[in-house]
């Protein structure tokens, strides 16, 4: 069920804020309606590296992500997106590299990745 899903170079400065809106969308491309739904989204240097970079959640410790909006099956009528908000010192101590990141469904029984791929930093002279 996991989707790629890539930042490009100067679409995410280093510093800055940010949010990353997402259409979680099913194998078939349909809308999934993800109310209620724990998740979980991480920056890492690698796919399998165990430091965390950044860490996003919509449950205790973590904070940051949100998934507003009236679902409807039909994608043209969805609104719902889960929002993933970066404030400028989620990322000022990151370098201007390509990193990976995904988010996941952590609900038990559930545990799912809903996507994954590289996100790259992009400096300016002004941060």
């Amino acid at each position: 069920m996991a989707m790629e899903f890539n930042v490009e170079p100067g679409e995410f400065f280093i510093g800055t804020n940010k949010t990353l809106r997402i259409h979680i969308l099913g194998e078939d491309g349909n809308p999934i309606d993800t109310s209620g739904w724990t998740l979980l989204y991480v920056i890492a240097a690698s796919p399998t590296s165990s430091i965390r970079k950044v860490t996003k959640g919509n449950f205790s410790p973590y904070a940051g992500i949100t998934n507003p909006g009236a679902f409807s099956a039909d994608k043209n009528l969805n609104q719902q997106r889960v929002l993933i908000q970066f404030s400028d010192v989620d990322t000022e101590a990151l370098k201007p590299v390509v990193y990976h990141h995904s988010l996941k469904r952590m609900d038990t029984g559930y545990e799912d990745v809903l996507f994954h791929g590289t996100i790259e930093f992009s400096a300016a002279a002004a941060r």
